[in-house]
């Protein structure tokens, strides 16, 4: 058979090929684009979680020096805008994102966060796409970190350490009695009533694995249960941060300790009509006398806060600013607060295994301590009390109920603090704040009853 050559098929090979090109660099030129979209809404969701964090952070009480009790929403709005405009200018590819979207939960100390982006495309303009709008969110709560044997480091193995008299870089405790309480675990971990007691003039001391940087409103939280004892709070850093402290044998340069005692906002109790606070008393050192502010009851301390006494002087001026070593000293003296209305004086002899009555430490915390959520778990209240689910689970608190030591006080209030009879200090402030415990229907009574002059 003889072949016939078709010239009609010339050039087809050609035209394939062109297309496949085209077809090629339409699908390289997607690619390109989803890939700046990806990549510009991974960036836009760092920042919200970033922001949405340092948020959170910013929900603890504050105390003015006029003796009022806030949560300045209206601050953490402007730190996180600010905070979140800052990180959007210094990254060109997210620089043209929407101002944030911010709602909070003041009583879960917990905020929400959204902001959107619209990417330009360059290829996708062919078809007429010249930018792919990109969303992000993110929410974070604020929660109590307890302490544990793990943090912070004590100068011996665990967290809780007994120091000895031969260690004399360390403040020693205001008496002479050493602690005759051994179960310092007691102090560790959430709120169980196991107590560390310290005794008369009994002392616990804390090393962190990283400073405790101050930040906006209270820092630490100090659980002391039973009768409301007495007791010094010391933040301390290394005198020479090149020569640390590492235990009484290898002391360094040795530890500057300052009293944050005042800085103090009672907890778990009712103080409306009770004196609960700190107070100026005075202290024997080798050296002499001298005034030392000390605390009763549970507290939350803030690091940064400036102290003055009745007459404007300075007492602390809050210039510690990071803290390295905690120390709690009995105040080695038999006075204190009762939980109950009482009608006459009492002496508090005899709490658990002290000689005479000394502060229980339940537990220690470090506040500020943020953690991200989904927003669905931001926007979940099972009973509506104003205590996200997430949190209650967390607190220990009931999920199901607004009320869950059925003491008559809303369980968010409880936790975040209210003023009057009902009114949250996350919308105003009050000289008489009241911080309770949720799951202590005892801490909501008719107030504590002072027996004897603290000073």
């Amino acid at each position: 058979m003889k072949y016939i050559k078709n010239n009609k098929r010339k050039g087809v090979s050609l035209i394939i090929l062109a297309l496949g090109i085209v077809t090629l660099m339409g699908f390289a030129s997607f690619v390109t684009d989803l890939g700046m979209i990806i990549n510009a809404r991974n960036e836009l969701q760092k920042v919200v979680e970033s922001v949405a964090l340092v948020g959170s952070s910013n929900l603890e009480p504050q105390q003015d020096a006029a003796g009022n009790v806030t949560v300045d929403t209206s601050q953490v709005v402007t730190i996180m805008t600010d905070t979140y405009n800052q990180m959007i200018n210094s990254n060109p590819m997210i620089a043209d994102a929407t101002a944030p979207v911010i709602t909070f939960n003041g009583q879960s100390k917990a905020v929400r966060i959204f902001a959107t982006l619209d990417v330009g495309t360059y290829f996708a303009k062919i078809i007429g796409i010249n930018a792919v709008r990109v969303q992000a969110q993110a929410a974070a709560v604020s929660s109590p970190y307890y302490l544990n044997a793990n943090f912070p480091k004590g100068f011996s193995p665990g967290s809780i350490i007994r120091e000895t008299s031969g260690d004399s870089d360390v403040r020693k405790p205001v008496g002479d009695n050493e602690n005759v309480n051994m179960l310092f675990d007691g102090a560790l971990g959430a709120p169980d009533n196991k107590v560390l007691t310290l005794g008369p003039g009994g002392y616990l001391t804390m090393r962190f694995t990283m400073p405790l940087m101050d930040g906006v409103g209270a820092d630490l939280y100090v659980r002391e249960i039973g009768n409301l004892d007495g007791y010094y709070l010391f933040a301390g850093n290394d005198a020479d941060p090149d020569n640390p402290y590492i235990n009484e044998v290898m002391t360094g340069a040795g530890i500057n300790w300052v009293n944050i005692s005042c800085t103090g906002i009672p907890v778990d109790i009712d103080p409306s009509t009770s004196p609960i606070g700190s107070y100026l008393a005075n202290v024997n050192y080798a050296s002499g006398t001298t005034k030392e502010a000390k605390f009763y009851g549970s507290g939350i301390f803030d690091i940064g806060k400036t102290c003055t006494d009745s007459t404007g002087n300075v007492i602390y001026d809050g210039n510690v600013k990071g803290v390295k070593y905690l120390k709690i000293i009995d105040d080695n003296s038999i006075d204190g607060f009762l939980r109950e209305d009482a009608t006459k004086p009492v002496l508090l002899i005899g709490e658990n295994s002290s000689i005479t009555a000394g502060a229980d430490i339940d537990a220690v915390a470090v506040l500020h301590h943020t953690r991200l959520i989904s927003t669905i778990e931001f926007n979940k209240d099972s009973d509506g009390d104003g205590l996200i689910d997430f949190l209650e689970t967390i607190l220990g608190t009931n999920p199901s109920s607004a009320d869950s030591d059925g003491d008559g006080i809303n369980d968010s209030l409880e936790y975040s603090g209210w003023y009057g009879s009902s009114q949250s200090i996350i919308d105003a402030g009050s000289q008489q704040a009241q911080f309770t415990n949720p799951l202590d229907p005892e801490t909501g009574g008719t107030g504590i009853i002072y027996i004897d002059n603290p000073s």
